[in-house]
């Protein structure tokens, strides 16, 4: 057995995942689209919409690119329009709202009951064998995605019968429609009230933890994006101060090629990258590979594949290029 070693623990810059939930009427939306417009920094981000159309109707007012999301609600859909917008290159993606996919036509609740009948016999508490394994590929799905994820979901107010005046109830708190303990999987959880207040019921940033803010704006953003702030990392992984002088616009770029050529645009950077990055002007199509792959050699088929791509397409690699000498110089 290898020798278990500890090391220092280093706060690397992160993306956030938000959960914004309240009852109709209670800003869910509107907030979550503020928050979003001011995480990207007023460029373009991604919302995938199940509340026919409502995310829209405030196109005046923030800048986006929607996907209006229609029956059925399977889990799959949710998690593909939050892995189109980060292959997409969105810096923000709002998911408005969950509870579809959970409740909804075709949501989870839904495809749990249909296993319960057509697959064990009716046993709906063993059918959640299966619904577990893709609740949980959502969940992974949320936690994996390399941009900020805002998630709306609905809630309801609970009440219990109050113990001192019999027949009468009492509020309780609300109740996220979504499966139990959903929303602990959020560095942050905000519940929106009736009159646009958010109670921030759980944080894992101190500075908001426990707060209340009415029409929640600029002043949650500014402290999440401070919070954020870490150590560098390029796709998840920490990297040292001497690729601290590239940009976003090194991992745009590799991304961009490597959807371009049919790849997922995963693969971790390496210094080997940043040598090749600083030559690349006059880099062959071969040393191009090497970086797009992250070091891993390619077929020659792969090659001359790549080597008419680029051929073809060298106004758009030129520019891209461009973006990047001006970070690096």
């Amino acid at each position: 057995m290898s020798k278990l070693v500890f090391k220092r623990a280093v706060k690397s810059e992160s993306k956030l995942r938000l959960l914004v939930t309240g009852p109709s009427g209670s800003g869910k939306t509107y907030t979550a689209l503020k928050f979003a417009q001011q995480l990207s920094g007023g460029q373009p981000f991604a919302v995938g919409d199940t509340e026919n159309g409502s995310a829209s109707k405030y196109g005046d007012e923030f800048t986006f690119d929607v996907l209006n999301a229609e029956p059925p609600y399977t889990m799959d859909k949710a998690m593909g329009i939050i892995k189109a917008a980060d292959e997409a290159g969105y810096a923000v993606v709002v998911l408005d709202s969950a509870t579809h996919f959970y409740k909804g036509d075709g949501g989870l609740l839904e495809l749990v009951q249909e296993l319960g009948t057509s697959k064990y016999r009716g046993n709906t508490y063993a059918a959640w064998n299966d619904g577990s394994k893709i609740y949980n590929k959502f969940l992974e799905a949320i936690k994996q995605a390399n941009i900020h994820v805002i998630i709306t979901a609905r809630s309801k107010t609970q009440y219990v019968e109050d113990p001192g005046r019999k027949g009468s109830m009492r509020r309780v708190g609300m109740e996220v429609e979504m499966r139990d303990g959903f929303e602990y999987e959020f560095d942050v959880f905000g519940q929106m009230t009736t009159e646009h207040i958010m109670y921030i019921e759980k944080s894992r940033c101190s500075k908001l933890d426990g707060k209340t803010f009415t029409k929640p704006g600029k002043e949650v953003t500014d402290i999440l994006a401070e919070w954020l702030k870490g150590a560098r990392a390029l796709d998840g992984e920490t990297v040292g101060d001497d690729l601290l002088k590239l940009d976003d616009n090194c991992v745009k770029f590799v991304r961009a090629m490597r959807k371009d050529l049919g790849h997922g645009g995963t693969e971790e950077h390496t210094a080997e990258a940043i040598t090749i990055l600083e030559k690349y002007a006059n880099g062959t199509s071969k040393q191009i590979a090497k970086l797009i792959s992250a070091g891993d050699e390619w077929d020659e088929a792969t090659l001359k594949n790549l080597k008419k791509f680029i051929e073809k397409n060298e106004a758009v690699v030129a520019e891209r290029i461009s973006t990047i000498a001006q970070t690096l110089n």
